[in-house]
């Protein structure tokens, strides 16, 4: 489930990114942190999972729902993550301007308003509840 949601926001990122900055090649990608320097070569903007930590703050505790009047159901509770990523631009020269406005435009995604996912990649909604 983490690997879908990293791909959907890569996707989504670089969908922004090629909106805004009038960009037609893909820039996005998802990076596993190996320690591997080599294929950071070339010119993207990498998204790294650096760490994934439980959100404890909800209790560990299970939920009650009513089902009749006198009867109960527990239910586990909801497991939420965060997800810590870093976000590097990589560029094959000195390109400070370039990496400035590729990042300024990131935290203007981040920043802005939710986008519709569904219209998107309606493929990977297709058949999913609400």
């Amino acid at each position: 489930m983490i690997s879908e949601v990293l791909t959907t926001l890569s996707d989504s990122l670089s969908v922004f990114l090629k909106q805004n900055l009038q960009s037609g090649e893909e820039l996005v990608c998802v990076y596993p942190f190996t320690g591997n320097s080599s294929r950071l070569s070339q010119e993207s903007v990498y998204l790294t999972l650096v760490h994934v930590e439980k959100e404890n703050t909800g209790g560990s505790g299970s939920i009650r729902r009513q089902v009749t009047d006198h009867h109960f159901q527990a239910m586990a509770s909801p497991w939420l993550l965060n997800l810590y990523l870093l976000i590097s631009v990589v560029l094959s020269e000195k390109q400070y301007e370039v990496s400035l406005h590729l990042l300024s435009g990131i935290a203007s995604f981040f920043a802005g308003s939710p986008c519709d996912h569904a219209a998107l990649y309606p493929s990977y909604y297709i058949g999913r509840a609400d």
